[in-house]
């Protein structure tokens, strides 16, 4: 969780550095890069434990 936090600083900051045009391009399209499949990771892995908890909720008891 933490270094899904820090990617995304990390990435707010390049886009900032970009904008005052202080940031190399090249660094801002890895960032976004590296921010997109961080994203994409948690929710992959907030949809399967949503998953397994439904599938727990529909065990019979």
């Amino acid at each position: 969780m933490r270094g899904f936090a820090n990617t995304l600083q990390v990435g707010e900051q390049t886009a900032v550095q970009s904008m005052t045009a202080n940031g190399d391009p090249h660094a801002l399209v890895q960032a976004l890069a590296q921010t997109e499949l961080a994203v994409e990771t948690a929710v992959t892995v907030r949809n399967k434990v949503v998953e397994a908890y439904q599938e727990i909720l529909r065990m019979p008891i």
